[in-house]
């Protein structure tokens, strides 16, 4: 799609939280990316993925951005003109991305708030690559997943995910990115798997996010 937005669809998203986007962009190269990088982190084949724990492989999936340039590339520049128009920000940052596997064993519906340890959260992108048949109208402030496979869902961070839902209808691998403001701050969250995982680059508890390690979107 192209780099702009219209006044309609930027109503539907203030209005509705969310929005969902064919874009020109190699699915299947984003996921065999994201897998890749899985696979070195988890010291395993890809195709033997599959045997590792739902725990073992989203804990390994934090952050697959910063060593897959197709990721990198994807979330730092084809994505980021919509994502500033639909936050209506200048400037934004890069907070983080999450591989989620099939039958990932969510207890309850959630926002991203309650998820990840970054205080300031500014705009969510969803990608799965199985698509939602049907979304449930009765499922009111709940979010839907794409409904064809490759397609981009924007959303904002606030909306509750039902994400017992998005993991068995059907089963599918999800990739997240969360898109962060510029003062945002690195938190102690225990219900993040992940939530030790910023102290590697010198990170405390409290620190604002920094633009070495969570580059600016201009």
């Amino acid at each position: 799609m192209k780099n702009f937005l219209t006044s309609q669809q930027t109503a539907f998203f203030t209005k509705n939280g969310y929005i969902e986007f064919e874009f020109d962009f190699d699915s299947e190269a984003l996921f065999q990316s994201a897998r890749h990088a899985l696979s070195v982190r988890l010291k395993t084949e890809v195709a033997k993925l599959s045997r590792k724990s739902h725990a073992e492989i989203y804990a390994a999936g934090r952050d697959l951005w910063r060593g897959e340039p197709i990721l990198r590339t994807l979330l730092l520049r084809k994505l980021a003109p919509i994502v500033q128009t639909l936050a209506n920000k200048q400037s934004l940052r890069l907070g983080c991305d999450q591989w989620i596997p099939a039958h990932f064993p969510w207890e309850k519906a959630s926002t991203c708030k309650e998820l990840f340890s970054i205080q300031g959260l500014g705009l969510g992108v969803l990608i799965a690559s199985a698509p939602f048949p049907n979304p449930n109208p009765s499922y009111v402030g709940l979010l839907p997943l794409p409904s064809k496979p490759g397609n981009v869902l924007f959303f904002q961070p606030r909306l509750i995910l039902d994400w017992p839902q998005l993991a068995n209808s059907p089963p599918t691998d999800l990739y997240l990115a969360l898109y962060a403001m510029s003062n945002s701050l690195y938190i102690q969250n225990p219900k993040d798997p992940c939530t030790n995982a910023l102290k590697q680059f010198g990170y405390g508890f409290g620190d604002p996010l920094k633009n070495e390690f969570h580059p600016q979107i201009l």
